[in-house]
């Protein structure tokens, strides 16, 4: 339909003639764009609700598959001082319920410098496995050989770390024990011995104070972050603030920069910096067209590229998280935000982020205006953008950054292959973590959905970066990267949330466009009726709400309970300070 409207237009090329484009359309055309609008919004809200559900299914089948000990263990918050100790805590609980649904209870500790020897012990240890094996490889030289002295000095080295770490261990032990305020903290664990019970503690409401004893669902124990849980929920709520606040930092700083570099980098700049090239394009105008795409947004990917680690060196050393899974999620939130402001927005910011803000600001209703008059024509710059997109998972493929890790290891340290390995791994949380991949999935959704109706042709090069992205991902994280922790779907219903937000904005900017395409530039018709497309969308976000996720029913639970000896026998962890684990004492010694 477009091409029939725009075929005759010689100031378009191929490409163009496909998108909606800029001239006002004939009333006919404008219908059909608004029954699209309709369609879309139906075929996506009924597709995400049916999504939805299957995802139930399989999140109740994981809530059952739960292991112990985090099955049936709750996480405490806010413990009242004369309570913060395992005793103390254990016996609170027992008198609560009774002696014989408690099975244990640990106070999350603040131990000191214990944690670091603890980690130089382990360092120490290993640098006796590699000691041991370049001395047995020269043949198990006695005597004063070098690799023999190497030996010995390390072997002493974690005897002496040993006795610290044990010395260290049992003060630590003591101060608990008297529930000393330096050391317990008002953070700590209750495991119970059913599902159920654990289920049923933590749905009530222990005393007066409503923030005394805050329970909730703890995270996996080997995914813990326990410095953070020793903070005191007003530190926490504080850093919390200061970790939005850096962001926020961020954010401004960044936009001035992504304009600057986006326009010190187009092709124009760099033929005028550089004759030769310069030389060449007037020799083969087709390189003009192919290489303004590309310079116009490889400039804003390698740019955005440092993104990813800002953010995730902020979250997770500002804000009070608990866990590595709620970095992620976190990541996924705030990644994804930013680049649906960075990459979508960018044709607006470029006008002037001043002029843009302020505009805006006088008048909110103005920014779908603006959207409608600068992204239609921008199409082109997102088909660049998601061609050049289409490297990123293959790359992924190759580990860059591990596989270089491993030779460096290799090359400069003498490593064997499986030290290397070893040392080498895991990949980088910020840029490789679901979080900031599943922003990215966010923002390959946000600009399909604006452009479906502009610019089909968008449809095809968002599937190929789709699926490449699934075939990529799928392979590397099941068979190839380290295991990622588990979110249990927390991450999919954030992304579904954030898809109504751009399909939201997809009926907005379709309004907008149908009204300045409209001759008459009348909201009555069909800008009107592409706006009441809002409603389905709001009945397809109640169906998705309505389905409960987050915890079993409560017959589930009950049924799950009754054949949880099976599980018992398979404990995965548990919750316990790894600093703190008098094992590390033993296996050192042994």
């Amino acid at each position: 339909m477009h091409y029939q409207a725009h075929k005759n237009s010689k100031m378009l090329d191929m490409l163009s003639t496909f998108d909606i484009g800029r001239d006002p359309l004939p009333d006919w055309m404008l219908w059909v764009h608004a029954i699209m609008v309709w369609f879309v919004v139906s075929a996506s809200s009924w597709t995400i609700a049916v999504a939805q559900e299957h995802f139930t299914e399989k999140r109740y089948q994981w809530l059952k598959d739960i292991p112990f000990p985090r099955a049936n263990t709750v996480l405490v918050r806010n413990i009242p001082p004369m309570y913060r100790s395992d005793s103390a805590l254990q016996q609170y609980f027992s008198n609560v319920f009774n002696d014989d649904v408690i099975e244990r209870a640990y106070v999350v500790r603040r131990t000191g410098r214990l944690s670091h020897q603890v980690a130089a012990l382990r360092e120490a240890r290993l640098q006796v496995v590699h000691a041991k094996q370049h001395w047995e490889d020269a043949g198990s030289p006695e005597g004063n050989e070098p690799e023999k002295v190497n030996l010995i000095r390390c072997q002493k080295r974690v005897k002496l770390l040993t006795e610290e770490v044990a010395s260290a261990q049992r003060r630590v032990k003591d101060a608990v024990a008297r529930g000393d305020p330096l050391v317990c903290t008002s953070t700590g664990f209750v495991t119970f011995n059913t599902e159920l019970a654990s289920r049923l503690a933590s749905r009530e409401q222990y005393t007066r104070d409503v923030t005394n004893f805050q329970i909730s669902m703890p995270p996996d124990p080997h995914d813990l972050i326990y410095e953070n849980l020793a903070d005191q929920e007003m530190n926490s709520a504080g850093w919390n603030w200061a970790g939005v606040a850096s962001i926020w930092g961020v954010f401004t700083l960044w936009v001035p920069f992504v304009v600057l570099i986006s326009s010190w980098t187009t092709f124009g700049a760099l033929q005028e910096n550089l004759p030769r090239l310069k030389a060449l394009v007037q020799e083969h105008p087709w390189l003009d067209r192919m290489l303004t795409g590309v310079f116009a947004t490889i400039a804003l990917k390698v740019f955005l590229a440092f993104l990813p680690t800002a953010l995730y060196l902020i979250i997770r050393n500002l804000m009070s998280v608990k866990s590595t899974t709620e970095v992620q999620i976190l990541m996924q939130r705030w990644y994804g935000l930013f680049l649906v402001m960075f990459v979508l927005l960018v044709t607006s910011l470029s006008r002037g982020v001043t002029l843009t803000l302020v505009s805006i600001a006088q008048k909110p209703g103005r920014i779908f205006s603006l959207l409608a008059d600068f992204l239609p024509s921008a199409s082109h710059f997102y088909f660049n953008y998601i061609i050049l997109g289409w490297t990123v998972p293959v790359l992924e493929l190759i580990r860059n950054s591990n596989f270089w890790k491993f030779h460096a290891f290799r090359w400069f340290f003498s490593m064997s292959m499986q030290e290397a390995k070893e040392y080498g791994e895991p990949e980088d949380p910020a840029s490789y973590g679901v979080g900031a991949r599943m922003a990215y999935s966010l923002l390959i959704a946000a600009i399909t959905f604006t452009f479906c109706s502009c610019s089909p042709l968008i449809f095809v090069f968002a599937f190929i970066s789709l699926t490449l992205s699934q075939a990529t991902y799928t392979y590397l994280v099941v068979y190839a990267e380290t295991k990622k922790p588990d979110t249990g779907g927390v991450l999919w219903v954030n992304g579904i949330n954030h898809l109504f937000l751009v399909i939201t904005i997809y009926i907005l900017l379709m309004t907008g466009v149908l009204q300045m395409l409209s001759q008459s530039r009348q909201w009555l018709g069909p800008p009107l009726v592409a706006l009441a497309s809002l409603a389905i969308l709001y009945l397809g976000k109640m169906r998705v709400d309505t389905l409960a996720f987050d915890v079993l029913p409560l017959e589930e639970v009950v049924r799950t309970s009754r054949e949880s000896q099976e599980k018992a026998k398979h404990q995965q962890g548990r919750y316990l300070q790894p600093e703190c684990d008098p094992d590390i004492v033993a296996a050192a010694m042994s």
